[in-house]
Order: C-alpha cells, then sequence, then structure tokens
C-alpha cells in the first residue's frame, strides 16, 4: 500500500477506467522520481518539476499520466496547437 492509498498495480487499473471525455486533470509540481508523494526517492529528482495527474470525476483517484493507456493520454492531450493555431507535432506537456 503507498502513501495515496493504492498501489501500484491498482493505479494502472484505475488509469484503464478513466473515460478520457469525462476526466478530471490537473497538474502540480513535484520531484519526478516521487511523483505520488510517497517519500521515496533514488536521488535523480532533486528538482521540482510539473506532473500531470488525470482522475475520474466520480472515482477520484488521481493517476500520473504516465500510469494511463496511451489511447487515454492521446485522447486527453488532443491536437497540440501553437499560438498561430497550425499544429506543432508536440505531445503536449505529457
Amino acid at each position: 500500500m503507498s502513501a495515496t492509498g493504492v498501489t501500484p498495480d491498482e493505479r494502472k487499473a484505475v488509469g484503464r477506467r478513466i473515460d478520457p471525455e469525462t476526466a478530471t486533470v490537473m497538474w502540480c509540481y513535484s520531484r519526478p522520481d516521487d511523483r505520488y508523494f510517497e517519500g521515496i526517492s533514488d536521488g535523480s529528482g532533486d528538482f521540482l518539476g510539473r506532473t500531470w495527474y488525470a482522475a475520474d470525476p466520480v472515482e477520484r483517484i488521481w493517476v500520473h499520466m504516465s500510469d494511463l493507456p496511451e489511447e487515454t493520454i492521446d485522447r486527453i492531450v488532443g491536437p497540440t496547437t501553437g499560438d498561430d493555431g497550425q499544429t506543432t507535432g508536440d505531445d503536449g506537456p505529457f
């Protein structure tokens, strides 16, 4: 069990249940090697970075984007466009 109350295997299962059409998406700053704030660090992430999460609006278990299926990420992110409205080919913040 983790500090978030959800094991790593459970996170993957929760991530598969998130509907990208209704998902709530948020970000916060975290250490890249401790994205669930469990106090586990290998020392490689001695800085903070923007970390993105998604949750089902009913279940409300936040899942890091790296624990979501690729198809779900693609549907959440959608086409990324620059200031000129043209697709940039960038994969967005995730």
